[in-house]
């Protein structure tokens, strides 16, 4: 009879293990936020850009993260930037200058190192990324009309990590 016993216990521990070594482990996972997250790509495309088709004329890009913020232009009333951050700050560094009454489009590009594994948030104004995990992009777009400041959070705990101003000036 204590064989038995035993016998039972050790197939019932055996059985608790193979199950504690099989569950997943890490934080829960966060509601999705209301921006498209992508797949970060040195091709990818700002979430509402369409597929590419061949028209024959050149293609146009958003500028790389390492220069001054300057908009690209496709006419009077759009101007595109593209950040790209960590905890610590965001390049290129300053104030997003634009002119009032433009569309403005802000891709957010969160670095994959030197971020908490929770992402960053980008709040201000008329602007809300929503979650971006590490190694992700949100692209948001907003019509200009007065100056505000986006702050960056983290999004679990709302720790503000910097700000980054937005002017608007008359053209």
């Amino acid at each position: 009879m204590p064989k038995l016993f035993i016998g039972i216990v050790v197939i019932v521990l055996v059985a608790f293990g193979g199950y504690a070594l099989t569950r997943k482990q890490g934080p829960p996972p966060e509601p999705s936020p209301e921006i498209t997250e992508e797949t970060p790509s040195p091709t990818a495309l700002p979430a509402t850009a369409s597929p590419p088709t061949d028209t024959g004329a050149p293609e146009a890009t958003l500028p790389p993260a390492s220069e001054t913020p300057v908009p690209t232009s496709t006419g009077p009333a759009t101007e595109a930037f593209s950040i790209t951050a960590d905890d610590d700050t965001y390049t290129p560094s300053g104030p997003i200058v634009v002119t009032a009454g433009s569309t403005v489009t802000i891709r957010f590009h969160v670095s994959a190192e030197n971020v908490y594994y929770g992402g960053l948030e980008f709040r201000g104004g008329p602007v809300d990324s929503g979650t971006i995990k590490p190694g992700g992009n949100a692209t948001v777009s907003f019509t200009a009309t007065e100056d505000f400041t986006i702050t960056a959070y983290w999004p679990a705990s709302g720790v503000i990590k910097y700000r980054i101003p937005v002017i608007v000036q008359e053209s």
